[in-house]
């Protein structure tokens, strides 16, 4: 018997969803609980679930509504003033919920504007008014020549940083620690899971897919076309990447042999460093590289690209620099002057 005063579960309303189970796993669970069993994508506190934002279709029911209040306020006879006053009070309110969660596509962006411009030069759905003044103009604060409209593209990137100023204010919450678990802290270079894998040689070379059993049509390196893909020939001693070490290891005056395994490699690399060279940016050069040769091993097999030496280079030399800006406060180099005087940038100053 319940109490007087104690709440109940009513699971006639209530439903329960899984992820990364199977239907049968997930319509035993709902049995168990006595409550339906959702069918995806759904919507929770009004965002959809399970859905690709980068989809202008994930967008439409945003669309729809702010063309209907268009529609609403169309047939009022709005000054150009109220119109500019609308446009920034409520359709921004319409808006900021999906904005603050997911990036805009490009498409949703056009169509949007397009929305705000008719309706500010008092067009309609069926005849357009000539914009007398560039939007980009009219997106300018009015201190500046502007109206004050937000610029959607903007606002957007506002209310997405504002997660990461979160993430950076509460480092030891529940939701900030899972997502550092799953992708990585800013404190780490972002290539730093997938080392660990080559790490420990676990990466999907040909030669461990043929491990695995996993029949393919050759296994051969598609760089050279001339040896097996192990990982250890992939990333250290293929004809086509050895040089790439060799100008490297130039920088900093460092010479030797290199061994097979990739944990003894990174060892050596790290062991290798001398009174002067930063170690730091050294470790994240042997990641950057790696990285970037995996990444340009996949678009030769999967987009037909062509390698390209001094691409993996140029590559590999842009993603330690945008690591170094965002690791460490003091890098203050611009990319030109940081990608001419390697040598200066891997010691110390």
């Amino acid at each position: 018997m319940r109490k007087l005063g104690q709440r109940s579960n009513n699971f006639a309303k209530s439903s329960c969803g899984a992820f990364g189970v199977s239907d049968q796993w997930a319509y035993g669970a709902s049995k168990y609980l006595n409550c339906n069993l959702m069918s995806f994508p759904f919507t929770y506190l009004g965002i959809p679930i399970s859905v690709n934002p980068r989809r202008c279709q994930t967008w439409e029911p945003i669309i729809t509504k702010c063309e209907r209040k268009l529609a609403r306020w169309r047939q009022r006879h709005l000054s150009f003033g109220g119109r500019v006053t609308l446009i920034n009070s409520v359709l921004t309110s319409i808006l900021i919920y999906f904005f603050s969660f997911f990036r805009v596509p490009k498409q949703v962006v056009d169509k949007l504007v397009r929305l705000q411009r008719n309706f500010l030069w008092g067009g309609t759905p069926e005849q357009n008014k000539i914009a007398w003044i560039r939007w980009d103009t009219v997106c300018k604060p009015k201190e500046e020549g502007g109206l004050g409209v937000k610029d959607i593209t903007a606002f957007n990137t506002s209310l997405l940083g504002k997660w990461k100023w979160d993430l950076f204010q509460n480092k030891e919450e529940t939701w900030a620690r899972v997502l550092q678990s799953k992708y990585g802290s800013w404190r780490n270079p972002k290539g730093a899971p997938r080392a660990w894998r080559l790490l420990k040689d676990r990466l999907p070379t040909r030669d461990n897919l043929r491990r695995k059993r996993v029949e393919l049509h050759e296994y051969v390196s598609p760089l050279c076309k001339s040896t097996d893909e192990s990982a250890s020939h992939l990333f250290f001693h293929c004809s086509k990447i050895l040089p790439i070490w060799w100008e490297s290891l130039s920088w900093v005056k460092l010479v030797g042999a290199f061994p097979h395994h990739p944990r003894h490699h990174f060892l050596q690399h790290s062991h290798g460093v001398y009174e002067g060279l930063q170690g730091n940016k050294w470790k994240w050069w042997w990641l950057a590289l790696t990285w970037t040769i995996w990444k340009h091993r996949n678009s030769i097999i999967f987009s037909n690209a062509t390698f390209n030496a001094h691409k993996v280079m140029d590559d590999a030399v842009f993603l330690i620099w945008t690591w170094l800006r965002h690791l460490k406060k003091d890098f203050t180099y611009h990319y030109n002057q940081w990608s001419s005087n390697l040598k200066e940038g891997f010691l110390r100053t």
